[in-house]
């Protein structure tokens, strides 16, 4: 396996690569060619369409609601206390998160096989290794994914992006290519569940996207979506699917979960010229 996952970068290198730089510190980009502008991140961006949370309201709602009672989970608890428990609880999912993408990015990354590789030789590449270490049960999980998806061929993963007209810089979990030379994009999510509807009749701010339910579905997809307008604006690239992937320990199947993503060109045709004027 490659020690400094950059296997496919090297592969499939693209010249505007060598422009963006990331600073996790901050979560930063920086984009060489054009120092004097800031730039914000996908996540960010995507993020302002919809309501803050509030986690006083949410609480407020939860401690009005027909459930609360001693059966309730945080029954008991003052409002300062849930929300501490949900701040540690964050911090934990999102380490368990970023330790289960380092893993499927060096996993991707091989610099053993021929370039051009699918996930059944990688596969058969890391069933052969001596040192194998069996871990918890989300690896189990991204292995059945690689192994009920042989022809899967990797072409990027982590690839930073962006798109100087407008600002914008993000990092893409993971992108095949497709047999026809056109690329999917699939984004790893370890979240205990994905939700299409929103039951407190919220929705995103901007009009253009205003009946877009605010659920993590629906900024997820948003993401994808963005990813995949830059890269077929900027990078000269076709991508014909989008795609999460949710690995968590506790899916009562014990299994992962495939959920499409609709593409939304129009949609984001109106919101990349909405936000090229902004920065006009």
């Amino acid at each position: 396996m490659s020690d400094s996952n950059t296997t496919l970068q090297l592969i499939n290198r693209e010249i505007r690569d060598n422009h963006i730089r990331f600073y996790a510190r901050g979560h930063k980009y920086e984009i060489l060619s054009d120092l004097r502008s800031k730039y914000t991140s996908v996540t960010t961006w995507n993020k302002s369409h919809f309501p803050k949370f509030d986690a006083d309201a949410v609480i407020a709602n939860i401690m009005r609601g027909k459930n609360w009672n001693p059966d309730n989970k945080y029954w008991g608890q003052t409002p300062e206390q849930i929300k501490a428990s949900w701040f540690t609880s964050g911090a934990s999912v999102a380490d368990a998160g970023t330790n289960l993408h380092e893993q499927i990015e060096h996993f991707m990354n091989n610099n053993v096989l021929e370039p051009g590789y699918n996930h059944q030789q990688l596969l058969e590449h890391y069933r052969s290794l001596e040192d194998v270490v069996i871990r918890g049960p989300e690896w189990q999980f991204f292995l059945k994914f690689v192994e009920d998806h042989p022809s899967f061929k990797p072409y990027r993963t982590e690839w930073m992006i962006f798109d100087e007209d407008v600002k914008l810089a993000g990092s893409i979990d993971m992108v095949y290519e497709n047999p026809d030379g056109t690329l999917s994009i699939y984004d790893w999510k370890r979240a205990k569940e994905i939700t299409k509807d929103n039951n407190w009749n919220k929705f995103a701010l901007n009009p253009i996207i205003g009946k877009m339910p605010d659920t993590n579905f629906w900024h997820y997809s948003l993401q994808l979506n963005t990813y995949r307008h830059i890269l077929e604006t900027k990078y000269g690239k076709k991508v014909t699917n989008l795609c999460l992937v949710r690995i968590h320990p506790d899916h009562p199947e014990q299994t992962y979960e495939l959920l499409p993503v609709p593409i939304l060109t129009n949609e984001m045709e109106e919101l990349f010229a909405e936000l090229k004027k902004k920065e006009q």
